[in-house]
Formats: structure tokens, sequence, C-alpha cells
């Protein structure tokens, strides 16, 4: 089991420099045909039914949001948004399966972008 976690952790450390490195490609582009980037971070439905893969993926977004915004990079997670919906609603509401929006999910989404560059983000 110990073997296990080691790997996990080199698989998450390898991961996150990764993505890191995608991200700094993608600001160096859109700094380049001066544009403004924004990550976003969506849910998937195993976030809302498995703790152990909500942690894992609350675990790499809040080191990515930190060290995007070391970067200057805005980045936002959708997740309390979808939240909030789903005490009123079904999973099935919001997902047509595990990482897809169904129509409504698809509003929560866009009107939380639309709020955050409305409230953060000069154009």
């Amino acid at each position: 089991r110990n073997g296990n976690q080691e790997l996990k952790k080199v698989n998450d450390d390898y991961l996150d420099q990764v993505t890191l490195e995608y991200i700094g490609k993608l600001k160096q582009f859109s700094e380049s045909i001066d544009s403004k980037l924004l990550v976003v971070f969506l849910p998937s439905k195993p976030q809302f039914v498995d703790s152990e893969y909500f942690d894992f993926n609350n675990r790499i977004e809040t080191k990515l949001i930190s060290e995007l915004s070391e970067e200057g990079i805005p980045a936002i997670d959708l997740y309390d948004d979808f939240s909030t919906v789903i005490i009123e609603n079904s999973l099935n509401d919001i997902f047509y399966d595990d990482v897809h929006f169904t129509q409504l999910g698809s509003s929560v989404a866009s009107n939380s972008i639309v709020n955050y560059i409305q409230s953060n983000i000069e154009l």
C-alpha cells in the first residue's frame, strides 16, 4: 500500500508539473495575441459521489489555483456553484454522464464564468 501512495505522489507531482507547463504555454500564447487567459476548473459527477475522488481533485485544484495565482493567471473552481444547484436538483439533472453537462449544467457553468469575468477581469 505504501508503494502505491508513493507512486500516486510521483504521478500527482508529474501531473502538476505538466499542467503548469502547458498553462504557461497558453499564457505566452494569449499574451502574444493580446488576449486574456482564465483557467476554469469544471466539476465532474464523481466529485459529488466519491469522497476519495473529491479529495484527490480538490487537493490538485487548490494547489494549481495557488500556483496560477502566483503566476498572475486567474483561475476559478466551479465546484461550489454546482453544489448550490445540486441541492435543488439531482446529479442527473446536471450531468449527462460522469463528465458532460446537461443543458442545466452548461447553463450553470456559463453563468458562473460570465459572472466571474464581469466581476474580476478588466476587459
